[in-house]
């Protein structure tokens, strides 16, 4: 009998996709963009474990629609 690899690993051990809320994302943007310099920036970033790019999308949706657009559509009551 052979065995095979991904037998043996526990479904409960794989990493979830984190969700941010919308305060959460709000919260972020505004403490980032009154950031005196890009080294406080960079820290806020690395404190929270985030991107560029996420707040790039964040903001773009922020502009589009407001507070509407920082919920994630995924965790909607819609779904």
């Amino acid at each position: 009998m052979t065995s095979r690899p991904h037998e043996s690993l526990d479904p409960d051990a794989r990493p979830q996709r984190r969700t941010f809320t919308a305060e959460f994302k709000a919260r972020i943007l505004d403490e980032y963009e009154s950031a005196p310099d890009a080294a406080a920036r960079g820290a806020i970033l690395r404190r929270e474990r985030l991107y560029g790019s996420h707040l790039l999308d964040w903001r773009k949706a922020r502009d589009a629609g407001a507070a509407a657009g920082l919920t994630d559509r995924r965790q909607s009551a819609a779904r």
